[in-house]
């Protein structure tokens, strides 16, 4: 059974701007300020600038409660990272919870 965050996406969420079968290449663990911090396959962690920003920050609307709830308690860990080749614990989780079944872990 996968038990890292890049083995639970694999196969499991699609990541913009690449093949549906492409995976995550690193999982997001943190962020401060300009820099992410990124943890590859192999466990070797990395500290990155991150230049990319959100790609698509307003799709669904501001102040909707249900996300603001959501968004005070992530932005304990990191608020924002963008997706394309890069995957997190929370994104792997809702993933999972919403094809395959299950309930979301009470941390989240």
């Amino acid at each position: 059974m996968p038990t890292s965050t890049l083995e639970r996406d694999s196969g499991l969420l699609w990541h913009p701007y690449g093949p549906l079968d492409a995976g995550a290449h690193f999982s997001v663990t943190g962020a401060d300020g300009p820099y992410v911090e990124l943890r590859d396959a192999s466990g070797s962690t990395h500290r990155l600038l991150d230049g990319m920003s959100s790609w698509w920050s307003v799709v669904h609307g501001y102040q909707h409660p249900v996300m603001d709830a959501a968004l005070t308690t992530q932005i304990g860990s990191f608020s924002h990272v963008m997706f394309g080749g890069l995957t997190h614990e929370p994104a792997v989780e809702l993933g999972h919870v919403s094809f395959i079944g299950g309930a979301m872990s009470e941390s989240r």
